[in-house]
């Protein structure tokens, strides 16, 4: 037990002080309770004491016998004590204090738990009992949440594929719509020829900013002399080959990256490249390197964009301000970016008179173009939102497994004791092969060819993960045929006793041997209350069972008498023997006449195993069942594990699916042993050598739910052959009969649990060595939604919009600017004698003293131009 005390206490938050009487006989301060299983590691928390305490309590002793024990009170500080009591690798004497690295479990005697911390004298340690923290405890209102395989598995995406193929497909066809049209728009125009004697003076152009009209640019673009056209450059040249070279070579580049990305999003395991990608953890990485070519191509177009921008707002009628024709005019050899255009058209449009504010598409263009350029920015936070942890298959790996004893020079069980008795640890993933039994006959029920087979792993992670298995493994032969048997000589008083009589079969079934009649003398619980009773002859005698659907198997099948108290009201009292049959029971009236009686099933199962070779495969990784409880067993999950529906895959219900075997001819137990994973009621199979031969006869197993002594107490008469069958198994067996399925399936389910429990526990003694190739799930991020790639695709569409509209603009707009060339562009400011008086002393002057310079002459508000003048090009002022 624990206890709490006054004196010694817990410095590190949320560890609490416990003295263990049982158990551990732990002493100190943990996080969690120690008593059942001790406190190590992050758990582990140092005691302090009160310093006035010293020398009042017993040292402890060490589980570690290399570290000592230390009862510490020393000054930290001139005017404060630090206390350390308990196991500590290092000296805590120098400052009370030892890390938690060097922390050890402590421990008392028992005797001195008994007569020190437990004592009523003690005020400073009392005992509590039962165990108690000083945490408020909390009740759960209701069973635990199951796991939703549908909902986890299948409803992570918001949008579905094929929605996203429609849409991302459409985006993509735009684009590359939108690149061919304009290719052979720019290839196939042809602009008129202008003579050299039409070619305006310049000072036949002037501003007219009040003549521009509502239209916008397409007005203010416009020469105010149209009868007087400058002479025209093929647009190519005017586009020139680094900008045509560039704006392909990135429309072609983007294209790819976007197919890739298609790839990566759309794909699946069958692609090998894909599966390779992702398995590998390479996903994020891809992504992360598509989007960073994918944003520098995005730069340089953005960069030609602004460059059309800042020619066509140079060439247009209203122009600029004379103080931002430094920045705008190099921005036309497209070594600008939207960033730096979008700050002056801010200014420019601020600026600007509403007279001379006629260029606003330019200003429109310029901030969409800055939006589409910055959100493609965030590429790849878009696709990397679109990747989510999620279970892909691993390439299949060839690995050495331990499927089963090897039999070889008697391999040697562990002797344990029935299974039947026994809470099943766990539920494990098996794979399974089942097919219903054609033509059955009426009165039988059956669950047909049902073979299992059980994981050679013991941990949970790699059954759960498991994708595929080829190779050896154990198989169980699960089938189970139950019918309502002939009863004679019955002979039955009450319930809680002792039932006698002779059984035999009346229906034929498929693989079913001969079945002599036998007599039986088995135990009948309560009303409503189920037992299952082994059915035989003395060694060497056997009643029969279905035959193994494994090739020369020798083992002995097995026979069940089900039995349940009842009260059968559908017999009438002619009725021959007080008997009546329903379904795959009959119904028997006890002979004292006192309306009560028992309905009994016949049930054979092989219960058989062998080494087979076998093919496991699963299309998604799964969590195994967990027996739930409040205040009964909640079997619901279990049931759905366990119970092959014609309705659900076998994903659904956490197995895997099994091939079915090429041979049933495998490896069998020497025919002196028993199938080490069948289990005997009482218990004389638990040897090491395991005889075969058929289960002993006559003995009973209450699926009851209680422990044997709650049943026999109310037997008058103990019954000598009966074991209580662990609660869980009951509530199995009889949730499965509550739940309208036949009591084949219902046995069928309990061998199954059985062989698990007894090949897992049997599991350390394998020394089969076979080799299995296998495949595992791995938890690795990939695609699994689409709402970043198609807002990046139609973010794209965007941006080859934009830039089409700019060509075609600059194409039929602009006529004086050489695209991507610094040298015209710098001549046209340097040839211009109108902007000398404001380049003199510029030179060691920053932009804001030229401004200022500027607004001091008054020629802050003038603005600038590119006209035509001669064979060239200049700007002029107004």
């Amino acid at each position: 037990m624990t206890t709490s005390s006054e004196d010694f206490f817990c410095p590190r938050n949320g560890a609490q002080w416990y003295a263990c009487t049982t158990g551990t006989l732990f002493v100190g301060c943990c996080k969690i309770s120690p008593c059942e299983y001790g406190c190590s590691g992050e758990d582990l928390a140092a005691v302090s004491f009160k310093p006035e305490t010293m020398g009042t309590f017993p040292d402890g002793s060490c589980y570690d016998h290399n570290v000592n024990f230390w009862s510490v009170s020393t000054f930290a500080t001139i005017n404060q004590r630090a206390t350390f009591w308990g196991c500590c690798a290092s000296n805590p004497a120098y400052n009370g204090y030892c890390p938690q690295g060097d922390l050890r479990p402590a421990h008392l005697r028992k005797e001195d738990l008994d007569s020190i911390y437990t004592s009523t004298n003690i005020s400073r340690v009392p005992a509590v009992d039962p165990p108690s923290v000083t945490s408020s405890i909390r009740k759960a209102q209701s069973p635990p949440v199951t796991y939703s395989w549908d909902e986890q598995l299948f409803n992570t995406k918001k949008i579905n594929r094929p929605n996203a193929t429609i849409s991302i497909g459409v985006s993509g066809a735009l684009i590359i719509g939108l690149c061919a049209l304009l290719g052979l728009w720019v290839c196939l125009r042809r602009p008129k020829k202008v003579s050299k004697d039409s070619r305006p003076s310049a000072e036949s152009i002037a501003f007219h900013p009040k003549a521009e009209t509502s239209s916008g640019i397409s007005d203010a673009l416009l020469t105010t002399d149209q009868s007087r056209t400058p002479p025209r450059l093929h647009e190519l040249s005017r586009l020139g080959t680094k900008t045509l070279y560039v704006l392909l070579s990135t429309s072609i580049i983007i294209l790819i990256l976007l197919g890739f990305l298609a790839c990566l999003w759309f794909g699946n395991a069958s692609n090998k490249t894909w599966k390779k990608i992702m398995i590998t953890n390479w996903a994020t990485r891809s992504v992360s390197i598509t989007a960073l070519f994918l944003r520098t191509a995005i730069d340089f177009q953005a960069a030609i964009g602004s460059a059309i921008i800042a020619s066509l707002l140079l060439e247009s009628n209203t122009g600029t301000h004379l103080f931002h024709l430094a920045s705008l005019s190099p921005m036309r050899a497209g070594t600008s970016n939207p960033w730096s255009l979008g700050q002056l058209m801010v200014e420019e449009m601020w600026l600007t008179t509403a007279k001379q504010r006629k260029n606003h598409l330019c200003y429109i263009i310029a901030l969409l173009l800055l939006a589409t350029t910055s959100t493609l920015q965030f590429s790849s936070t878009l696709l990397l939102s679109d990747l989510k942890p999620g279970s892909l298959s691993g390439n299949a790996v060839e690995t050495e497994v331990r499927p089963s004893l090897s039999y070889m020079n008697i391999s040697e069980r562990i002797p344990r004791d029935a299974a039947w008795t026994t809470n099943p640890p766990f539920y494990p993933t098996f794979g399974e092969h089942s097919s219903p039994v054609k033509d059955i006959e009426n009165g039988i029920t059956d669950t047909g060819v049902l073979l299992r087979t059980f994981l050679p792993y013991a941990t949970a992670n790699s059954r759960q993960t498991l994708h595929s298995y080829t190779g050896n493994g154990l198989v169980l032969d699960a089938r189970v045929s139950c019918q309502a048997p002939l009863i004679t000589q019955f002979n039955g008083t009450e319930h809680y006793s002792q039932l006698q009589g002779t059984v035999e079969t009346t229906k034929n079934s498929t693989m079913l041997q001969t079945i002599y009649p036998t007599s039986f003398d088995c135990a009948v619980a309560g009303l409503n209350d189920y037992s299952i009773c082994q059915v035989g002859q003395p060694y060497p005698g056997f009643i029969g069972s279905l035959n193994s659907h494994f090739m020369r198997s020798t083992s002995y099948g097995t026979a069940f008498l089900v039995i349940k108290g009842s009260n059968p009201t559908t017999i009438k009292s002619n009725d021959i023997n007080n008997t009546a049959t329903n379904s795959e029971w009959i119904d028997l009236v006890f002979a004292n006449a006192t309306g009560v009686g028992a309905s009994m099933s016949l049930c054979f199962a092989p219960w058989d195993a062998a080494v087979l070779n076998i093919t496991l495969s699963s299309t998604a990784n799964r969590t195994e069942p967990q027996l739930a409880w409040w205040g009964s067993f909640i079997t619901s999950d279990i049931l759905n594990y366990l119970l092959p529906q014609s309705t659900q895959s076998k994903h659904l219900r956490r197995v895997l699916q099994m091939s079915p075997p090429q041979s049933l001819s495998g490896d069998l137990p020497p025919p002196k042993e028993r199938p080490f994973i069948q289990s005997d009621a009482s218990g004389s199979s638990a040897t090491q050598d395991g005889s075969n031969t058929p289960l002993p006869q006559d003995w009973s197993i209450f699926m009851t739910q209680k422990p044997l002594p709650a049943v026999i107490n109310n037997f008058s008469k103990r019954p000598s052959q009966a074991i209580a069958a662990d609660p869980a198994l009951g509530a199995i067996f009889t949730d499965t009969l509550a739940a309208n399925h036949s009591v084949a399936w219902a046995l069928s389910s309990v061998i199954t649990i059985l062989s698990m429990t007894n090949y897992y526990s049997q599991q350390p003694a394998f020394d089969r060595l076979d080799t299995a190739k296998v495949s595992f799930f791995s938890d690795v991020p990939y695609p699994r939604d689409y709402v970043g790639f198609m807002l990046l695709t139609w973010a794209l569409v965007a941006h080859f919009l934009l830039m089409a509209i700019l060509l075609v603009l600059f194409v039929t707009r602009t006529h004086l600017t050489l695209l991507g060339n610094a040298w015209p562009a710098f001549a046209q400011l340097a040839e211009s004698p109108q902007l000398k008086e404001h380049m003199t002393n510029a030179t060691l002057k920053n932009d804001g003293e030229i401004l200022k310079a500027m607004r001091a002459k008054g020629k802050d508000r003038v603005r600038v131009r590119v006209v035509h003048k001669g064979d060239g090009a200049e700007v002029v002022t107004d």
